[in-house]
């Protein structure tokens, strides 16, 4: 997939792994799960998100939590993040798999 900003970049197997890192936490934060801030950010958001992950992922990932929660209004819920996955139990093969599809929905 194609950096939108940086049309001669492609974004990385690193930027979506930060990404899919940034959902995770702000799910787990605001005891969601990650369907409803993939859905409430949109394709769009998603887009942008992975073309600037090389630059966010310098920043605290509290304040940048913070930032994505503020811009999108996410919402705290009541969603048992207690049977979850530790966070980072991703292969990197699904998170391969996570970009083909991204880039299909994408174009």
């Amino acid at each position: 997939m194609t950096n939108i900003y940086f049309p001669d970049e492609e974004v990385t197997v690193n930027d979506l792994y930060f990404v899919c890192y940034m959902v995770e936490r702000i799910a787990r934060q605001l005891k969601q799960p990650n369907k409803y801030v993939v859905n409430t950010l949109g394709k769009q958001a998603l887009r942008e998100k992975l073309s600037l992950a090389n630059v966010l992922h310098c920043d605290n990932p509290d304040a940048v939590a913070y930032d994505w929660i503020e811009a999108y209004g996410l919402q705290p819920g009541e969603y048992d993040v207690s049977k979850v996955n530790p966070i980072g139990r991703v292969s990197l093969t699904e998170i391969v798999h996570a970009i083909i599809l991204i880039s299909l929905l994408l174009g």
